[in-house]
């Protein structure tokens, strides 16, 4: 999942940024998390919701490589 915020020049976010979280259940109450924070300056809304695609299916890859 995914969580995106645009930039609020006026807040405390200058740029757009992204929270992104894959759980896997790896065994009952057992779970492996990763998470991350992607700040994306100076992109569109659009560049930004890509560069994020980009990562997140990155990492889930590379967890999926390992979790085999």
């Amino acid at each position: 999942t995914t969580g995106y915020a645009e930039a609020a020049p006026a807040g405390s976010a200058d740029a757009p940024v992204a929270y992104w979280a894959v759980a896997h259940r790896v065994a009952p109450r057992r779970w492996s998390v990763l998470t991350g924070r992607i700040v994306c300056p100076g992109m569109t809304r659009t560049q930004a919701q890509a560069a994020v695609t980009d990562a997140v299916i990155g990492e889930l890859a590379a967890y999926l490589r390992v979790a085999r």
